[in-house]
């Protein structure tokens, strides 16, 4: 089909040929090969925040602007450079980041953010996707139930912004308040759920088999709860009732260099926390007591 439209296009006797890829970087690159017609190529492979270099495949430039709509790339186009012994005289690129200090939301976005929120909640995707188990075959009892031994930690938690994560999905971040922007709902969208309820997988977006379903189903599990940290812990009250309180401890136990390391990262990350910074949230959090 590719070489068809080719002809119709070089009918057409264009300035330029481009070709949009939704393949991943190595397969982008071997079109541009086995299709060396095109000027420009944008791939959608690649990493989720690109340097903005453009690779060239004989005088194809093949680009890409990453994932999420975070960036935009430019290109300039220089036909007066032109230079057979260097394709890339032809072209300028640049990724340019679409942060919140150059450019403005937009109704029409707007429009398509309530559009696809609608959309997940018609499938109910977050209730109906597969679940998981745990890997430690444990289930998720909610932080109440923790609070019922744990009551300082618990007591700590309810101050805490994470006891309210799964409200600020419906309220919106404060910044998001302050600058008036409209805040659309994003309760049934399993991306935002995964960090802001428990029991669920926050880099693989899955939910496990006890985790999070609904409001109507789970209210135990709203917000970022002791468990997402912990693990589920039906299996440490087991052990507690069996007066095994050492391996009860132990299967609970994260420590600070851990929480540090990666615990925190799973939400946490670049594209949803690019200021988190370990020791200044952890003063906002902490709960060191053994009660």
């Amino acid at each position: 089909m590719l070489p068809d439209v080719i002809k119709q296009m070089q009918a057409a006797k264009p300035d330029l040929m481009i070709l949009l890829s939704q393949s991943e970087k190595d397969e982008s690159k071997a079109l541009a090969e086995k299709f060396p017609e095109f000027d420009i190529l944008l791939t959608a492979g690649g990493v989720e925040d690109p340097l903005g270099e453009p690779a060239f495949i004989g005088k194809t430039m093949m680009v890409d602007v990453g994932h999420k709509g975070k960036s935009a790339g430019v290109v300039g186009y220089y036909p007066d450079q032109a230079d057979k012994a260097d394709p890339s005289k032809r072209f300028r690129f640049t990724v340019i980041e679409l942060d919140k200090q150059r450019f403005q939301n937009t109704p029409k976005m707007a429009e398509h953010m309530q559009f696809y929120q609608d959309r997940l909640k018609q499938e109910d995707l977050a209730a109906k996707e597969l679940p998981i188990d745990h890997p430690r075959g444990a289930t998720f009892v909610g932080a109440e139930t923790c609070g019922e031994c744990h009551t300082k930690a618990y007591e700590k938690w309810l101050t805490t912004a994470h006891a309210h994560a799964y409200q600020s999905l419906i309220e919106g971040r404060q910044d998001q308040i302050e600058r008036g922007e409209k805040i659309i709902s994003r309760i049934y969208d399993p991306e935002c759920l995964s960090c802001h309820v428990t029991g669920w997988h926050p880099q693989e977006v899955i939910r496990y088999t006890s985790g999070f379903v609904n409001k109507q189903e789970s209210p135990h599990l709203l917000g970022q709860q002791c468990e997402n940290c912990h693990g589920p812990g039906s299996g440490h009250i087991k052990l507690v009732e069996m007066d095994q309180l050492e391996e009860a401890k132990k299967v609970m136990r994260v420590t600070l260099a851990e929480a540090k390391k990666n615990t925190c990262y799973q939400c946490h990350d670049l594209d949803n926390s690019p200021k988190f910074e370990f020791d200044s949230y952890w003063e906002k959090i902490k709960h060191p007591w053994r009660d």
